[in-house]
């Protein structure tokens, strides 16, 4: 993950120890890029402090399949991990807690397996969730589906926006990953901001031409 942030950081000490965290909510409009998969036949805007990913990490919950909910399966030329786009992270050491940690993401896979295709916009998820819900961007409908993970202290959520589009199942997914504690007041605050971002950045996906 320290690699896919290199590029745009700031480092700011604090009293809990070294605090490295994007700075993806100062950068102007006019300075975002536009990020475009001519296989896949998508794109979408972000911030230029920000670098994409080929490649997925892996967590304590996600074993960097398509989707954070998704299943392994035997023919893996069906489901594709394709950006990876890291937002914020923090880490740091609190008294009495050790080890701190908050990452924001973004990610876009596809499945073209039958089964995947078949629950693409499958609303089935635990109540305390909440509900999943409908919403068009750019003309493109997606159920917007919630899902969450967590053990040892640590806990995964996640928005899945899900649509089909030319015989696949697209998962454009809006990812946090931290300990189970609350964030000092300032990193609250950060948080607020990139969140603020990766809703720009999911609201200007589309797919592009075939």
């Amino acid at each position: 993950m320290a690699q896919s942030l290199t590029k745009g950081l700031i480092l700011i000490t604090a009293s809990l120890g070294l605090i490295a965290c994007s700075n993806a909510s100062n950068t102007k409009a006019s300075d975002w890029k536009t990020y475009t998969n001519k296989n896949s036949h998508f794109s979408f805007l972000y911030p230029n402090t920000l670098q994409p990913s080929t490649s997925f990490n892996k967590t304590y919950f996600s074993q960097a399949l398509w989707s954070v909910s998704g299943q392994a399966i035997s023919n893996n030329n069906q489901q594709h991990n394709i950006v990876e786009l890291p937002i914020y992270n923090t880490n740091f050491n609190a008294p009495g807690l050790g080890d701190v940690f908050y990452h924001l993401l973004i990610r876009v896979g596809l499945s073209r397996n039958t089964t995947d295709i078949k629950n693409c916009t499958d609303t089935v998820y635990p109540s305390y969730l909440g509900k999943a819900k409908k919403t068009t961007i750019n003309s493109i409908p997606f159920t917007v589906i919630p899902y969450q993970d967590g053990a040892m202290m640590k806990v995964m959520n996640a928005s899945m926006y899900r649509t089909l589009h030319n015989k696949a199942c697209y998962s454009l997914e809006i990812i946090t990953y931290k300990t189970n504690v609350d964030l000092p007041k300032k990193q609250q605050a950060a948080v607020k901001k990139e969140k603020a971002i990766a809703n720009q950045i999911v609201k200007s996906f589309n797919f592009t031409s075939d």
